[in-house]
């Protein structure tokens, strides 16, 4: 018997594992932690994208920017991708908060910024998974 797991399900469960470090670090009392929770959303949609195109066999390149994922999503399907345009908004937190030269003093987080991150990463995941064979 293999323990294969195919591709698509890898970045399923990577993505999984990025929306569950969000919700652990916004249970945490203190906002110490909000600038990796936004990367951990960001995280959780882009690879929840990238589960589906693996799935069906659509090639990407390496790339934070969810646009660009969902140009390549639409060839697949044009409705899902325009659905999940409002990700794209993750996009910022690719980078913002992981690099000092990226400017994350632009951006003004607060808890409320960051529940919003994970509320969009999770309706991400989920319409995802709408799309894909259970596991």
């Amino acid at each position: 018997m293999s323990n294969y797991t195919p591709t698509w399900k890898v970045w399923l469960q990577k993505a999984n594992t990025d929306l569950l470090a969000t919700q652990l670090m916004l249970a945490q009392t203190n906002d110490n932690l909000l600038e990796v929770s936004v990367y951990h959303s960001q995280q959780s949609a882009e690879k929840a994208i990238k589960s589906y195109l693996t799935f069906h066999k659509l090639r990407f390149s390496k790339t934070h920017i969810v646009a660009d994922l969902l140009t390549i999503v639409a060839k697949q399907d044009s409705k899902l991708a325009d659905q999940l345009k409002p990700a794209d908004q993750l996009s910022l937190y690719a980078i913002a908060f992981r690099y000092p030269e990226e400017g994350q003093h632009q951006i003004a987080l607060n808890r409320a910024t960051a529940e919003a991150a994970l509320t969009l990463a999770s309706w991400v995941l989920k319409e995802i998974r709408a799309q894909l064979p259970r596991e």
